[in-house]
């Protein structure tokens, strides 16, 4: 099994980034990834400055979950036409951590374009990072109609490529992430002369 983290660039609990997020999720495990949602809400992450917060437990927490998965679903509300200010300081905080990992992209945002740009500039980062970023990409577009108060998309096509973009991401991990099986209980470690 593949682990993912999920990470919302957007403190707010009930946003439409979440319930993005949220739906782009159940398409995964559906494929049989483990799924982990990392709030970075709480613990709040302090603002990155090198050499000064790599201590700090919250930052540690974040960085092992991240070091121990093998890819990312990552969604961000559109702020003046790119992601979140909440989600570049997490990811200034990782460093070898995201080196390989594969990385779905969504976007939500208020209007009815322009929020793809948001996700060229994380694919910017995302690559500076030597991270493998998977080339579908959802946008939700107009997103103060674009849910229901459940939390359920409206539109039925954007409901279906978020559940497309999770179970792509698990297929994505299978294929450039494959997962090692253990050797039978009491074999030789690998390398080791009998």
């Amino acid at each position: 099994m593949h682990k993912l983290v999920a990470l919302a660039g957007s403190l707010r609990r009930q946003s439409t980034t979440r319930m993005a997020l949220q739906v782009a999720i159940e398409g995964a495990r559906k494929l049989g990834g483990e799924v982990r949602v990392v709030d970075l809400a709480e613990p709040r992450l302090p603002f990155f400055e090198d050499g000064v917060t790599h201590t700090d437990p919250a930052v540690v927490q974040f960085r092992d979950a991240v070091r121990e998965c093998d890819g990312l679903l990552i969604a961000t509300p559109v702020y003046h036409d790119s992601y979140s200010g909440v989600l570049k300081n997490s990811l200034d905080h990782l460093y070898k951590e995201l080196t390989d990992k594969v990385v779905a992209l969504i976007a939500v945002g208020g209007g009815r374009t322009g929020q793809g740009q948001a996700l060229e500039h994380l694919r910017a980062v995302l690559r500076e990072t030597s991270t493998w970023v998977i080339p579908r990409q959802v946008v939700v577009p107009q997103a103060d109609t674009a849910f229901t108060a459940e939390g359920r998309p409206t539109d039925s096509e954007v409901e279906t490529r978020l559940t497309q973009l999770g179970a792509e991401l698990v297929l994505r991990c299978r294929a450039m992430r494959p997962k090692r099986t253990p050797p039978p209980a009491g074999a030789a470690p690998q390398g080791a002369k009998g």
